[in-house]
């Protein structure tokens, strides 16, 4: 081979190695960036459901009627999937939940539409912590979709390939992303590298929004004076 020929193989090469650097090191970033977005998924799941067992099921627990837990459900616009979470619970884990609550007021009344308004407080702060990350992680799933729009928009891997084989000449193409890859093989492969869109809202729970305990207090506490009425009966 002329030295023309080893230094045009040459340059060819180092082009082929450049292109093939910025393409994976683009998809190396987001990559890990939806490892980190998939592991904050997890983690508000874990913590969703710690909300659900624990400071919804106290206010299932200290309205203890199905069909008063179903009117709290209707007051806050959740739907009553849950329904049944405080029954799961042993008699050690019930008293455990009740502990959190200070009980105050002037009669065993009050003190119960007390325990149960606060209840409610420990619900909505719990809720407001869960609502930040899921607010979160709304806004780095746009961040991951818009550097997969950007990877598609900068990165044809069709048109990648195509431009290696006209530096190679050759219907194999010996190529900088590590592989033999046959000209009829690259749709496939470009197909198997795909980046598709995050559907964050898809891999999230459901997570409706709470109202404030002033939009709904004076409601709240008929609820809570028919379930003190319905325990005492």
């Amino acid at each position: 081979m002329s030295v023309k020929g080893d230094i045009g193989k040459a340059m060819a090469y180092q082009i082929k190695r450049e292109v093939a650097q910025r393409y994976f090191g683009y998809r190396k970033i987001i990559e890990e960036d939806k490892q980190a977005l998939e592991k904050m998924v997890e983690d508000f799941k874990k913590r969703f459901e710690k909300f659900i067992k624990t400071d919804l099921a106290r206010l299932h627990l200290l309205l203890y009627e199905p069909a008063l837990i179903e009117e709290f459900h209707s007051l806050i616009g959740w739907k009553p999937k849950q329904m049944s979470e405080s029954s799961r619970l042993s008699r050690a884990e019930q008293d455990k939940l009740l502990m959190d609550l200070e009980p105050h007021g002037l009669t065993a009344k009050a003190r119960f539409i007390n325990m149960v308004v606060d209840a409610y407080d420990l619900l909505y702060k719990k809720w407001e912590e869960l609502n930040d990350m899921y607010e979160e992680i709304l806004d780095e799933a746009e961040v991951v979709n818009e550097e997969i729009k950007k990877f598609k928009n900068k990165f044809s891997l069709d048109e990648i390939l195509s431009f290696f084989r006209t530096l190679d000449k050759d219907e194999i193409l010996s190529s900088s992303l590590g592989e033999q890859v046959p000209q009829g093989h690259s749709q496939k492969l470009a197909q198997e590298l795909a980046f598709e869109p995050v559907d964050i809202k898809a891999l999230l729970p459901l997570f409706p929004i709470l109202p404030k305990k002033d939009e709904i207090k004076k409601q709240l506490k008929k609820l809570a004076a028919k379930a003190y009425q319905i325990k005492n009966i």
